[in-house]
């Protein structure tokens, strides 16, 4: 039921959750990024490799270097992106490694590398947290 109490088909996500003004800097460091290196020129890299640039990123930050010279762009927001990236490609990474399992099962398509945004930002938090607390960065 929504607001004014009309039925609807409940949904598991919650998007108005997703907090704008930051998804609004990961939207402009992703604009900054496909000028610098062409339109999804991120999901020809591993996952290793965009969680290390992640983390670069965050202790860049911690260190009190703010923003990321010359697109301004602060270090946080690159963090996010690259978290995201890494999320991404892990994501069409299992579902390609599932597809050829399974390939009678052709329902599930990743050839546009959809995914839930909710769901990616949780997950690559989670995996760069548990790579910081376990002081393991020999698996980026």
């Amino acid at each position: 039921m929504d607001t004014n109490g009309n039925l609807q088909t409940p949904i598991d996500e919650s998007y108005v959750c997703i907090p704008p003004l930051a998804l609004q800097q990961v939207a402009k460091t992703m604009a900054s990024g496909t000028r610098k290196y062409g339109p999804r020129n991120w999901d020809k890299i591993s996952v290793s490799d965009h969680l290390d640039h992640a983390i670069r990123h965050g202790y860049l930050y911690i260190m009190g270097d703010t923003t990321d010279e010359p697109d301004g762009v602060t270090h946080l927001a690159h963090m996010a992106c690259r978290a995201l990236m890494a999320l991404e490609c892990a994501m069409i990474d299992k579902a390609n490694e599932e597809m050829e399992e399974n390939e009678d099962d052709a329902a599930f398509n990743v050839t546009e590398k959809e995914s839930n945004i909710s769901n990616c930002i949780t997950k690559a938090a989670k995996s760069i947290i548990n790579t910081y607390q376990n002081g393991d960065s020999s698996t980026l």
